[in-house]
């Protein structure tokens, strides 16, 4: 799920960076049928949001001033059953599959969204 992309030697230790593997990232309708080990999806939650969390801080620190126009980000609770849920879910896998899809040209940047969700117990 992750690996190496750089690696550089701090104070005679070596100090790896490590970046997400595209391709394993989704949660597939195969893995929501067949289910997943809740241990092993609560350790991979853990290490990719981290990492995606820490590559969007550092592009947040590294950009002076910060144009805000270009991040995204909104926490949003609202109310769904499991087909309403399920529908949302659908809609917006195939506007981002269809943005996926476009090629990197003109002004377009290469963009990341990252996108959790889970039941909230009150």
């Amino acid at each position: 799920m992750i690996e190496v992309v750089e690696t550089r030697t701090v104070k005679g230790i070596e100090e790896r960076i490590y970046t997400t593997v595209k391709s394993e990232l989704n949660l597939t309708k195969e893995d929501q049928e067949r289910g997943v080990d809740s241990d092993d999806f609560a350790d991979f939650v853990r290490i990719y949001g981290t990492l995606a969390a820490d590559e969007m801080a550092n592009v947040v620190a590294s950009e002076s001033p910060l144009n805000v126009k270009n991040l995204a980000f909104r926490d949003y609770e609202f109310a769904a059953s499991d087909e309403e849920f399920a529908a949302m879910c659908a809609a917006l896998w195939r506007l981002l599959d269809e943005a996926e899809q476009r090629p990197l040209e003109g002004d377009r940047k290469l963009r990341r969204m990252l996108i959790l969700s889970f039941p909230i117990d009150h």
